[in-house]
């Protein structure tokens, strides 16, 4: 008899409670996080210097689970250049998403020897991935069909291979829908789960100015990259022409961020006043550009008047230096982005 599943985890209550579900029943669970690299915990992991390793010990720690990542970062990657099935309200593809984290998660069953998935799903309470049909799509797109199990919304839908194989018992598993949070409230309770953490998998393509910048991104990179999600929730953002963007950094930890970008990218740092620091994105086409950026950072140096002295470090090793005063509010908030 089957003794192992792979559950995709979110770190949330929902994924907690799929993984006791499952686990009351005898079955070794597997939880994995999986990562598109547009999740907050990636982000922060990478803002703050740390890789997936660290990642993985903790989301571990926070969840009381030993934790398993996966990327799937290059594959979604491709996705986000014109996802199939299209975006949600923002940048999220949802759908698309979902499909390429259970062919992962189904590479991984064949790794570790589990015979089904498990997730926190339940029906209705995400419009564009968690309908019944959507759900259905999903699995058959990802060749999963008959071997996910959704522990917490079980009852309204089709009985799965473990439960037509008797791993699993249907009468322990449960039959919640929509966006509530009573009934699994309810049932942490009565599992003795008392503290429990906000998930983990949080995915910023979902927020509006987060997208905005992936958008932006998109529309004058066409690609994205490893470094696109950390860069895109850091600092402010402006677009100065189709070739150029300039981001800086609004507290000292992301002015160090942007500032670990030496090597690949021309940095902009007030000379003798404290202030921000700015990356540039694209290049330089016109001498304009220096000062329109300069101008810019010249708006968040609160403690200087008249002109400031800029240093641009260009990726030739040359150093530039710049005297500008700063630009008109309103100018500097047309391209902002």
């Amino acid at each position: 008899m089957p003794r192992r599943a792979v559950a995709l985890f979110s770190g949330g209550l929902d994924s907690l409670l799929a993984v006791e579900t499952v686990r009351k029943q005898g079955i070794e669970v597997v939880p994995v996080w999986i990562c598109t690299c547009f999740q907050k915990p990636y982000v922060e992991m990478v803002k703050k210097g740390k890789d997936l390793k660290q990642l993985g010990a903790e989301l571990s720690e926070r969840s009381g689970f030993s934790i398993t990542v996966l990327s799937v970062c290059k594959e979604f990657f491709h996705i986000m250049q014109d996802p199939p099935r299209g975006f949600g309200k923002n940048m999220n593809p949802c759908i698309d998403c979902k499909i390429v984290m259970l062919k992962r998660a189904k590479s991984y069953m064949a790794e570790t020897g589990a015979s089904f998935i498990i997730t926190g799903e339940v029906l209705g309470q995400r419009p564009m991935s968690q309908n019944r049909d959507t759900l259905y799509v999903i699995e058959r797109e990802a060749g999963a069909e008959g071997i996910v199990l959704r522990p917490l919304c079980a009852h309204h839908l089709e009985q799965t291979v473990p439960e037509n194989e008797g791993w699993v018992d249907r009468e322990q598993l449960f039959g919640f829908r929509g966006r509530g949070r009573k009934p699994q409230m309810a049932l942490a309770e009565g599992m003795k789960i008392i503290r429990y953490p906000q998930p983990a998998g949080g995915c910023l393509l979902t927020e509006p100015e987060f997208a905005k910048r992936v958008r932006d991104v998109l529309e004058y990179n066409t690609s994205v990259d490893e470094q696109t999600a950390p860069l895109c929730a850091a600092g402010r953002h402006f677009r100065i022409s189709d070739t150029l963007k300039l981001i800086i950094g609004r507290d000292h930890s992301e002015n160090l961020f942007l500032e670990r970008f030496r090597e690949t990218h021309t940095l902009i740092i007030p000379d003798g006043v404290p202030g921000p620091s700015g990356m540039i994105a694209g290049e330089f086409k016109q001498e304009d550009d220096k000062m329109i950026c300069c101008g810019i950072l010249a708006r968040y140096i609160t403690k200087a008047e008249g002109e400031i002295v800029f240093n641009i470090y260009h990726l030739s090793g040359d150093t530039e230096q710049v005297r500008t005063e700063s630009l008109p509010e309103e100018e500097v908030e047309r391209m902002r982005i």
